[in-house]
């Protein structure tokens, strides 16, 4: 409702606009009413309302005077006066200090009622353009960090023209000071674990990085922080302040948010460059330097000042061999040559090798599909092994060093070991189990072992190996 105040020093005005208007109607609410302008401003101050309706000429406190230091204190407050023919020079002062209109006494119902329509149209189209206007900038204030990571992503992928690019960099606020420009990117270590105990506590980890990262990375310069999406920060720094000072400085923000948030990031330091052309070399010096934590192991700040070519992105196979020796260690169930072979195929492949993350991401597949042919070849199905609802294309992506992969590929063929040793288990009891019991049936005849392993329809050397 819009709140209406009715200031006049005669009684019967004030009484008469109460009852022959009816406000409600118009979506208003008539919040007091006063004689004079000193107890006018009084009540104002309390009830704030939207809309005065104020006589000029009042004892105490005239209605101009009232008028000025109501506009004083609530300036968005619309004021009609009530004036008489003789009030001329007092109208035209009242619309100069900020009138909304006036109205000639006596009051005509139907002039009152349009102006107090009129008004408060104007007050809910101005509240709904404020609140638009409000929400609007939450908007832009939440995805600036997107924003201006698309703005400088869009600029070094030449998507985007340099002249277009300060023109948007201006409107987002990203430092536009060319002659030492660095990319640094924080990444947040096993945000998938983080994102199992909700996606809201997640993005709120990700924001108390942001802002610690802003807070004490701007002691080297200008900086811009932006949202890479997910576990990921990008903040462009502008400083001509050395490798080893940005790294002392990502270090400090690495101990803040593991001592109050339990947080663990890994950082990567792109290559000090002079012109915006450069700068994609100095994203993918510090893009790079974080694909060295998968073997540098987490909670790593990692420089590249010059890059090492594109990491290796394309697919991974071992040697026929090497396939053999794992699939007759699964058939044997052999669990330590398993382990053994798994970390030799890693050791060559991925430690020794400059692979990028897909890669070897991609090479964990196809281990693990390696163990599902075998365990497929015992006549079992993956499901049987692994659960029912267990996706390990998604898994993989859960483990950010080599060292955790390996561990799963170990967990993995661990579950594949042992589901084959039970299937083996209960085949071989089916078998003994009917051998006896064809034994026993036949007790009163002159019976062999092949007698008994043609029964069950297994050779005689099978039966009385797991007869044993």
């Amino acid at each position: 409702m819009i709140r209406l105040m009715i200031v006049d020093d005669e009684p019967i005005i004030r009484e008469g606009m109460m009852t022959i208007i009816d406000w409600e109607s118009l979506g208003v609410i008539v919040v007091g009413t006063v004689g004079n302008g000193r107890d006018g401003l009084a009540r104002a101050m309390v009830e704030k309302p939207d809309i005065v309706i104020t006589d000029i000429r009042m004892p105490v406190v005239d209605g101009i005077k009232f008028s000025e230091e109501l506009h004083a204190k609530l300036p968005k407050t619309r004021i009609v006066f009530l004036t008489g023919y003789n009030d001329f020079e007092y109208t035209r002062h009242a619309v100069r200090i900020g009138a909304a209109d006036y109205l000639l006494k006596p009051v005509n119902t139907e002039e009152l009622t349009g102006l107090i329509k009129k008004l408060v149209n104007e007050i809910i189209r101005e509240s709904r353009e404020f609140e638009n206007r409000s929400q609007r900038a939450v908007l832009l204030k939440e995805n600036l960090p997107l924003m201006r990571s698309r703005c400088i992503h869009d600029f070094m992928w030449r998507k985007t023209e340099e002249k277009r690019f300060l023109e948007r960099a201006g409107f987002l606020g990203i430092p536009l000071i060319e002659g030492n420009l660095r990319i640094v990117i924080f990444c947040i270590d096993y945000y998938f674990q983080l994102l199992a105990n909700g996606e809201r506590e997640a993005d709120l980890l990700k924001y108390a990085l942001s802002n610690v990262a802003e807070e004490l990375m701007v002691r080297l310069g200008n900086i811009c922080v932006c949202d890479e999406g997910e576990a990921r920060l990008m903040v462009l720094l502008s400083s001509g302040e050395d490798t080893k000072e940005v790294a002392r400085s990502a270090r400090e923000v690495q101990f803040y948010l593991r001592k109050h948030y339990g947080l663990s990031v890994s950082v990567g330091i792109g290559k000090l460059v002079s012109e915006w052309g450069d700068l994609k070399l100095s994203y993918q010096n510090a893009d790079e330097a974080l694909e060295g934590r998968m073997k540098q192991g987490s909670s790593q700040i990692i420089a590249r000042e010059k890059s090492h070519g594109s990491l290796r992105e394309e697919k991974i196979f071992i040697t026929a061999e090497e396939e053999a020796e794992l699939k007759n260690a699964v058939t044997l169930l052999d669990r330590r040559k398993i382990y053994d072979t798994l970390e030799e195929i890693f050791q060559k492949y991925v430690m020794e090798q400059e692979v990028g993350r897909k890669a070897v991401e991609q090479f964990c597949m196809y281990l693990v599909l390696i163990a599902m042919r075998e365990v497929q070849r015992f006549q079992l199905a993956p499901e049987q092994v692994l659960g029912q609802n267990y996706y390990y294309y998604e898994e993989v992506s859960k483990y950010e060093t080599a060292d955790d992969l390996e561990m799963w590929l170990k967990d993995i063929y661990s579950s594949v070991l042992q589901a084959v040793e039970d299937r083996r288990n209960s085949k071989y009891k089916g078998i003994v189990t009917n051998g006896i019991a064809y034994a026993q049936d036949h007790v009163s005849e002159s019976i062999q072992v092949a007698d008994v392993a043609k029964a069950v329809y297994v050779t005689p050397n099978y039966f009385s190996k797991i007869f044993k």
